[in-house]
């Protein structure tokens, strides 16, 4: 068997929907309105690069696709087992936008770790 198949493991890939607009109102400071989306995958986290993606399942990858066309972008990849992540932007403010939304995606998958 694939040694890389072998090694997959549950990643968090959260979601926001139309998030050029929410870093667009971000940065006007205007009131924004999220709309996010989270699913569990099988893949490979490299957090110390940035191909983060390039370890994931086909099928994996087929749904990620899915969700873009659906206007929604990969704001992190959480790695489950030790929540290693990886925000797959480049930009400075992007990073910072994306690294806020992720804050409120896993405030709502695991709230109790927030109420502590």
């Amino acid at each position: 068997m694939n040694t890389v198949a072998n090694s997959m493991e549950s990643i968090a890939v959260l979601f926001c929907k139309d998030f050029p607009e929410v870093v667009r109102k971000a940065r006007l400071k205007e009131p924004l309105f999220l709309e996010t989306s989270h699913s569990i995958l099988k893949g490979v986290l490299h957090p110390s690069d940035n191909k983060a993606g390039a370890g994931m399942s086909k099928e994996s990858w087929q749904f990620i696709e899915a969700m873009a066309a659906n206007g929604y972008t990969v704001t992190a990849y959480v790695r489950l087992s030790d929540f290693n992540s990886l925000i797959p932007f480049g930009d400075e403010f992007e990073a910072f936008t994306a690294n806020a939304v992720n804050e409120k995606i896993l405030g709502k998958l695991f709230p109790k770790a927030q109420s502590n």
